[in-house]
């Protein structure tokens, strides 16, 4: 799909279309930083780096597996990352 460049939209509808619901938009560092805390160690850490690389984040749950999905300021999307389900 990154290939593709689709636009966030695209990436919202499809998504939600497969059963994967959107359940995060964090905006700013304060809340990228306590999404990321979810995940501790090296998920995390991708998580907060790739989100300060990329101004727009989503993230989406999938069954048992959760999507970090990275868009630029126009709403490209430009990188992913496959989380699993955070430490209860």
């Amino acid at each position: 799909m990154l290939a593709q460049t689709p636009l966030l939209a695209q990436v919202e509808i499809g998504l939600r279309d497969d059963g994967s619901p959107l359940i995060a938009s964090p905006e700013g560092e304060t809340e990228l930083r306590s999404w990321a805390a979810r995940w501790p160690g090296a998920p995390g850490e991708q998580l907060l780096a790739k989100g300060r690389a990329n101004p727009r984040v989503r993230i989406f749950r999938a069954h048992d597996t959760h999507y970090a999905i990275f868009f630029d300021e126009h709403g490209v999307m430009r990188d992913y990352l496959c989380l699993p389900q955070p430490p209860r």
